[in-house]
C-alpha cells in the first residue's frame, strides 16, 4: 500500500514565489494547493492541508489587532 502524498497549501500573492515553491515541491513527491490571497486560503482550507507556508503580508487579510 503506498502512502497518500502530504498536502501542503501555499498562499502568496506573488505568483513566481507561488510557482517556485510549486515545482520545488511538487518535483518531491508533494501534492500542493495554491491560494494567492487570504480569501482563497480559507476556501482551501476545507481540503484538509498537511502543512501551510504562508506569506505573512497579504493585502487583502491582515491581523489588526496589534
Amino acid at each position: 500500500m503506498t502512502a497518500a502524498a502530504l498536502k501542503i497549501l501555499v498562499i502568496d500573492d506573488e505568483p513566481p514565489i507561488r510557482k517556485l515553491l510549486r515545482m520545488g515541491l511538487a518535483t518531491q513527491g508533494y501534492q500542493i494547493l495554491e491560494a494567492p490571497n487570504g480569501s482563497t486560503a480559507l476556501e482551501l482550507l476545507s481540503q484538509g492541508p498537511d502543512l501551510i507556508i504562508l506569506d505573512l503580508g497579504l493585502p487583502d487579510i491582515r491581523d489588526t489587532s496589534c
